[in-house]
C-alpha cells in the first residue's frame, strides 16, 4: 500500500513536471496497467508507476483540450451559461466563475452568426464585470464576453497564475464587454449548496456591517474569503495562522471531533442502539457526516474535499474493525486523493496537509509520556509538543513555497487553534445555520463569533509586528538543499532517544545560507520582467544591483513593484537595491515604487527629486560604467520626452535603458551623440509605440537585440506593427515579455553576442497553450 502510493504519485509527478504531453493514444494502456497491478506482485509497483503516469496523461489532455482556442482570444462573444460559486464584489467590479454551455463570435449585428466557421466553446471562465447587477449563484445569464486563454505575468520567484487557474479548473479569462446587451435567463440556483453559501455570506454581512471581522467570520461560516482585507491576510501570512481563517481541512477534523464525540455519547446512552452498532463506530459516522455536512459549507473546496476523503479513510478503518497502521491510513488517503484530482500534486495545500499529518503522525504516535507526569507535562506532551512538531516538519516546504518560516507560528497557534476551535468556528457555524431559521439567536451567535475574533486579533497583530521569521538567503534555493532540509527536520522530530539530533539543524542550513551564484566578474545581467503594460528592469554587476523604474500599479490594487519586482530580487538573494531608478511619473513606470522601496530598500533614489537623474550624472560598477544621457541639464522636457535614459558600457558590451523617450527626445539624443548611442542591447523606447523608434534612433542604436516590455491586448496592440517592421528590416530580433515573459540577458567579456533567455521557455509547462508560437530568443 505504502510503496505503491508513492510509485502512483511519482508518475503523476512525471505527466505535470511535462514541457510537451506525450500522444494521447498512451492513455489506452491504462486499464492493462491496473489490471497488471491487480495480478502481478513481483510487478505491482511498475504497473502502478505507469497508472499514475497515464492517469494524470489522460486527464491531462482532456484539461488542455477545454482550454480556450487561440482563435477566439480577444474576440467579441455571445455566451450563455451559469454562475458558479460565490460571486465577489470590490468596488465597482464583480468578479465571478462562468460555466459557458455555449457561444459564437458576435459580428455587431445584434446577434451570433451560427454558421460562422470559429470553434464553439463551452467551459468555466473567470469573468470580471463592473457596475454589474445583483449576480446569483446558479443564475443562467446572456452575456456578451471578451475572453483570452488563461495567462499570468512569469517571473522568477513570483506567483504563477496560470498554474493557479489550471489547478482550479479554470479553462479561461475576460470580461463582460456590453453590459446592455447582458440578460438574465433563469433565476433557479438560491437552492443549491452555492446559493445557500451565498445568502448566508450576505446575511452575516448585514449583520456585522462594517466590523473588522465580519470577513473572518464568513470565511470561517461559509468559506467565502472575499471580505479578508489584504492587511489581514498579511498578519495571518506573519503568524502562521493563515489556516485558521477560512474552512480548511484542520476545521472539518475539530467540527468531526465533536461529532464523534458527541455522537458516541448520546449513543451510547442507548442500549438497544449498542447492541446494533457499537458506539465508536456509530460516532465515527457522525464525524464523517458532519465533517461532509461541514465541507458543503465551503462549497467542496479542494483543501476541504482532500481532507473529507481523508476523514472517509479514517471512518473507514474505524467501521471495518481492523487496525491499520498509520502510514498506510495516510497513503490510503492520499491514494485517493491523486485519483480523484491528479493536479492536486501542482499546489501547495497537498503538500502542506499531507505533511503536516504526517509530521503529526511521526512525531506523536506512542510518545505521549503522561504517566506521573503534572498537568503542565500532559499539556505540553499533548498540545504543546505538537505545534513545534509542525513548525520543525514543516519548516523545509514553507521556506521553499513562501519564502519563510515564522520563529513565532507555534506560540501564535498554540493559542489560535484552540480559540478558534472551540469558540469561534462553533459559534460562526451555529450562528450561520440559525440566522434564516431563528434569526435572533443566529446573529447572536455571529455576534460572538466576531467579538472572539477582535479579542484574538491584537495578540496576532502584535506577534506580527514582531516579524520574527527565518528566511532563506535566495527565494528559491537549490534542489539538493531542498532534500538536506527536508532530511534535517525528519532527524529533530526522531524520538528524544535518538542520539545526534541536534545534526538536523546542521543539514538545514544550507537551505537558509546557500545563495544564487553572483555574475562572475566583468559579467552584466539585464533583466526585463514580465509586469504587463509598464517597465521594469533589473541590471547586476559582480557587486551591485540597479533597478529601472518598478512596474504599474493597478486600478485593482495589484502592485507590481511589491508582487512581481521584490520576489525576483529575493529569488537571486538580494536583499537591497544600490541604485532605484524612477524614469519619469508615468504610473505604469512608478506605480510600483512605493511598493517596492516598503519590501526592499534602496540606498540611493533617482528620478523622484528633481535634476536627480540629469545629463552628467554617472558612476562606475564592477568595470561597467553608468551615464545619464538624458534630459539635459536646464532642457524643459515634460511627460514621455522627460524620461531618464541611462546608458550600460563595460567588457561585456553596452545596453541602453529609455522609459518612455519618443521622436523628439530621439532626435535630441541622436542630434547631440551620434554614434555613441551604439548599444548591444536596447529596451525599446515607449513599449513600441508609433511615437517613437523613429528610423535614425534605430539606426544610430543599432542594437544586437530590442527588449519591448509589453502586455497582450488586441485593442491597440504594443510593438506597433509599423515599428515591429522597422526592427525587422534593420534585422533586429524584436523580443516581447507578453509572449516570453521575463527576458534575462547576459552580457560576457569577449563571449560574443549577449545570451538571451525567456522565462516562458526555460520554465515551459504543458498547460501553455501558445508555448510553439512563441519566437525563439
Amino acid at each position: 500500500m505504502r510503496s505503491g502510493t508513492i510509485a502512483f504519485l511519482l508518475g503523476i509527478l512525471c505527466v505535470q513536471c511535462a514541457a510537451v504531453l506525450p500522444d494521447a493514444l498512451y492513455a489506452q494502456f491504462l486499464p492493462i496497467t491496473l489490471l497488471a497491478a491487480a495480478i502481478f506482485r513481483r510487478g505491482r509497483l511498475a504497473a502502478l508507476f505507469f497508472a499514475g503516469f497515464l492517469w494524470s496523461l489522460f486527464r491531462a489532455h482532456l484539461a488542455v483540450a477545454e482550454i480556450l482556442p487561440p482563435r477566439l482570444s480577444g474576440v467579441d462573444l455571445i455566451v450563455q451559461g451559469t454562475v458558479v460559486g460565490v460571486p465577489e464584489r470590490r468596488g465597482p467590479r464583480t468578479r465571478f466563475l462562468f460555466r459557458i454551455e455555449h457561444g459564437q463570435p458576435f459580428w455587431g449585428n445584434g446577434a451570433a452568426r451560427e454558421s460562422a466557421p470559429w470553434p464553439v466553446f463551452s467551459g468555466p471562465v473567470r469573468l470580471s464585470w463592473y457596475d454589474a447587477p445583483a449576480l446569483g449563484s446558479g443564475e443562467r445569464w446572456r452575456l456578451t464576453v471578451r475572453l483570452r486563454p488563461p495567462r499570468g505575468f512569469a517571473n522568477p520567484g513570483g506567483f504563477d497564475y496560470e498554474r493557479w487557474l489550471f489547478v482550479n479548473g479554470v479553462r479561461g479569462t475576460g470580461y463582460v464587454r456590453d453590459a446592455s446587451a447582458s440578460r438574465r435567463i433563469e433565476r433557479d440556483g438560491s437552492w443549491g449548496i452555492d446559493g445557500v453559501r451565498q445568502q448566508i455570506a450576505e446575511r452575516i454581512a448585514q449583520r456585522l456591517g462594517d466590523h473588522p471581522s465580519a470577513g473572518i467570520v464568513t470565511a470561517l461560516a461559509v468559506g467565502v474569503r472575499h471580505g479578508v482585507s489584504p492587511e489581514q491576510w498579511s498578519v495571518l501570512r506573519d503568524t502562521g495562522t493563515a489556516h485558521l481563517m477560512a474552512i480548511s481541512g484542520l476545521h472539518v477534523g475539530l467540527v468531526a471531533g465533536f461529532a464523534f464525540l458527541a455522537g458516541g455519547w448520546l449513543w451510547s446512552r442507548v442500549a438497544s442502539a449498542c447492541l446494533i452498532v457499537p458506539a465508536p463506530r456509530a460516532a465515527a459516522v457522525a464525524a464523517l457526516l458532519a465533517g461532509a455536512g461541514y465541507a458543503a459549507m465551503a462549497g467542496f473546496s479542494l483543501p476541504t474535499q482532500r481532507a473529507l476523503i481523508l476523514l472517509g479513510v479514517v471512518v473507514w478503518c474505524q467501521v471495518r474493525g481492523r487496525r491499520t497502521p498509520f502510514s498506510a491510513a495516510l497513503c490510503l488517503a492520499l491514494g485517493a486523493v491523486l485519483a480523484m484530482d491528479p493536479f492536486a500534486v501542482l499546489g501547495p495545500s497537498l503538500w502542506l496537509s499531507f505533511g503536516a499529518v504526517a509530521v503529526l503522525g511521526f512525531g506523536m504516535m506512542h510518545r505521549l509520556k503522561t504517566t506521573g507526569a503534572d498537568r503542565l507535562q500532559r499539556l505540553w506532551w499533548t498540545w504543546g509538543r505538537a505545534q513545534v512538531l509542525v513548525a520543525v516538519g514543516l519548516a523545509p516546504l514553507l521556506l521553499f513555497l513562501f519564502g519563510q518560516q515564522p520563529v513565532t507560528a507555534p506560540v501564535a497557534n498554540a493559542v489560535a487553534i484552540p480559540w478558534t476551535g472551540i469558540l469561534i468556528v462553533p459559534a460562526a457555524v451555529a450562528g450561520a445555520l440559525l440566522l434564516g431559521l431563528w434569526p435572533g439567536a443566529g446573529g447572536l451567535l455571529i455576534d460572538a463569533a466576531a467579538g472572539a475574533v477582535a479579542l484574538l486579533w491584537p495578540l496576532l497583530e502584535t506577534i506580527a509586528d514582531a516579524d520574527l521569521a527565518v528566511r532563506p538567503a535566495a527565494a528559491t534555493p537549490p534542489i539538493w538543499t531542498a532534500i538536506a532540509a527536508g532530511a534535517g527536520a525528519a532527524v529533530l522530530i526522531l524520538p528524544r532517544e535518538v542520539p545526534a539530533r541536534w545534526l538536523g539543524i546542521l543539514m538545514m542550513l544550507p537551505a537558509l545560507t546557500v545563495r544564487p551564484a553572483e555574475p562572475p566578474a566583468g559579467t552584466l545581467e539585464l533583466t526585463v520582467l514580465d509586469v504587463g503594460h509598464g517597465l521594469s528592469a533589473v541590471v547586476r554587476t559582480r557587486q551591485h544591483v540597479l533597478v529601472y523604474d518598478a512596474g504599474p500599479l493597478y486600478p485593482g490594487g495589484f502592485d507590481a513593484g511589491r508582487r512581481i519586482v521584490a520576489p525576483f530580487l529575493r529569488s537571486r538573494g538580494v536583499s537591497r537595491i544600490d541604485t532605484l531608478i524612477a524614469s519619469h511619473d508615468d504610473s505604469d513606470h512608478a506605480g510600483g515604487l512605493q511598493g517596492l522601496a516598503e519590501e526592499i530598500p534602496a540606498r540611493r533614489i533617482l528620478g523622484q527629486a528633481p535634476g536627480s537623474c540629469v545629463t552628467g550624472t554617472s558612476w562606475h560598477w564592477d568595470g561597467y560604467r553608468f551615464s545619464v544621457l538624458h534630459p539635459g541639464p536646464g532642457q524643459q522636457w515634460s511627460g514621455n520626452d522627460g524620461s531618464c535614459v541611462l546608458q550600460i558600457r563595460g567588457p561585456g558590451g553596452s545596453v541602453l535603458l529609455t522609459g518612455d523617450i519618443e521622436s523628439a527626445a530621439e532626435s535630441d539624443l541622436v542630434r547631440r551623440y551620434g554614434d555613441a548611442l551604439e548599444a548591444d542591447v536596447l529596451v525599446v523606447p515607449h513599449h513600441g509605440s508609433r511615437t517613437s523608434s523613429t528610423p535614425t534612433f534605430v539606426q544610430r542604436v543599432r542594437p544586437d537585440v530590442a527588449l519591448v516590455s509589453n502586455a497582450r491586448r488586441r485593442s491597440r496592440p504594443l510593438p506597433h506593427p509599423v515599428v515591429a517592421a522597422r526592427y525587422a528590416a534593420a534585422g533586429i530580433p524584436l523580443l516581447e515579455t507578453s509572449r516570453l515573459g521575463a527576458i534575462r540577458v547576459i552580457l560576457r567579456p569577449n563571449a560574443g553576442p549577449a545570451s538571451v533567455i525567456g522565462y516562458r521557455q526555460q520554465r515551459r509547462r504543458y498547460w501553455q497553450r501558445d508555448m510553439r508560437r512563441m519566437p525563439t530568443p
